[in-house]
């Protein structure tokens, strides 16, 4: 059954702590379009496939994020009983998502609804459970641990080949089958549709594979062999991306298969990244100042995960866009001026008795 490896309190692993600070200000730069005054719209430029390569580059953010959960919750040592899980960490998910839902509803009434009370009234009315672009990320987490006393059972009851085989089925039906479906080869799509339809193998599709195969990873004995190909694919998937999105797509308009984070150009990418982490920068001394400092951007970055496309609304509508400069550098400062604004605020919240525990 591998090595079985498990996670204990004076075991913190500081090169997932680290891997997490650096997907948020990632999830920053797959959102610094809405500061984009001029978007290029597929038209080939250096400042369109500097944005398609930052794209690119920080597409793991996402996936490693739930990877990381799955490597925390997914631990057999880590025993959490239902009546903890929905209270302690699905209640305050639930909390914090109707709250910024709120938020984010209540400030884009300001900027998209009409100039009357009523108008800006039913707005925020209608979008205010809705969430914004990038909360439904929380929806996700929240699925998945309400599976978890079932599939944390799983996890620690199957034996080795069976665990693949699930594995590899989720891949399967959550990575190559909607890719091959996207790739608009003729009838395939319907025939697809048909047999999800009436097989309905619900079970292996979905998030749930970044979740277990994050922990697998991590729990595992994984051969040089198996690494040496998901490196392989991974470059294959990366050079796929960039002749994709900087090539064809400014060409021909041809964009398929490319950023989603179920395609297994990502998914690659994305176990790549996490084995990098895993058996690389795991093996780096931090000196005990810069634990520190990691540790503490760790506990901010749920707080600045739902904060900051609020910031970039904010930097936009105070006139502040990606035109003062290259956007190959003005990406990144804006990123991480935001980056450090909502950890400030992230920060600050905290301090404050149940706002820092339910709310961010």
């Amino acid at each position: 059954m591998g090595n079985n490896k498990s996670i204990t309190t004076s075991n913190r692993l500081i090169h997932y702590d680290l891997m997490r600070v650096l997907a948020c200000f990632c999830v920053i730069v797959i959102h610094i379009g809405i500061c984009d005054d001029n978007p290029t719209n597929g038209a080939f430029s250096i400042d369109s496939s500097f944005s398609s390569l930052y794209s690119i580059v920080a597409r793991w953010a996402v996936p490693c994020f739930l990877m990381v959960s799955g490597v925390m919750f997914l631990d057999k040592n880590k025993d959490i009983p239902i009546k903890k899980l929905y209270v302690k960490y699905i209640f305050r998910l639930a909390v914090s998502y109707a709250f910024w839902s709120c938020i984010y509803a209540l400030y884009n009434s300001f900027y998209d609804a009409g100039d009357s009370f009523i108008e800006k009234f039913k707005y925020f009315a209608s979008y205010c459970l809705s969430g914004e672009l990038h909360t439904w990320y929380i929806l996700v987490t929240i699925g998945i641990y309400m599976t978890l006393p079932i599939i944390k059972h799983l996890i620690n009851t199957l034996d080795e080949k069976k665990l693949r085989y699930w594995i590899l089925m989720m891949f399967i039906f959550f990575s190559i089958v909607p890719f091959v479906s996207s790739l608009s080869i003729p009838m395939f799509p319907g025939y697809v549709a048909y047999i999800n339809k009436y097989m309905e193998l619900y079970f292996f599709a979905g998030y749930m594979f970044y979740f277990v195969i994050g922990y697998y990873l991590f729990s595992h004995d994984i051969s040089a062999k198996i690494k040496k190909c998901i490196y392989s694919l991974s470059v294959v998937g990366f050079v796929y991306s960039v002749i994709v999105l900087c090539l064809l797509n400014p060409l021909f308009g041809f964009k398929i298969g490319v950023l989603g984070y179920s395609n297994p150009n990502i998914v690659f990418m994305s176990m790549s990244v996490f084995l990098f982490f895993t058996d690389v920068v795991s093996k780096h001394k931090f000196s005990n100042k810069s634990k520190r400092v990691i540790t503490s951007l760790s506990g901010l970055t749920y707080g600045i995960y739902l904060i900051h496309v609020l910031i970039l609304k904010v930097l936009h509508n105070m006139g502040v866009s990606l035109s003062f400069c290259a956007k190959s550098v003005s990406i990144l400062i804006i990123s991480l001026i935001t980056f450090i604004f909502a950890a400030i605020i992230v920060y600050i919240m905290k301090k404050v008795p149940l706002v820092g525990k339910y709310l961010c």
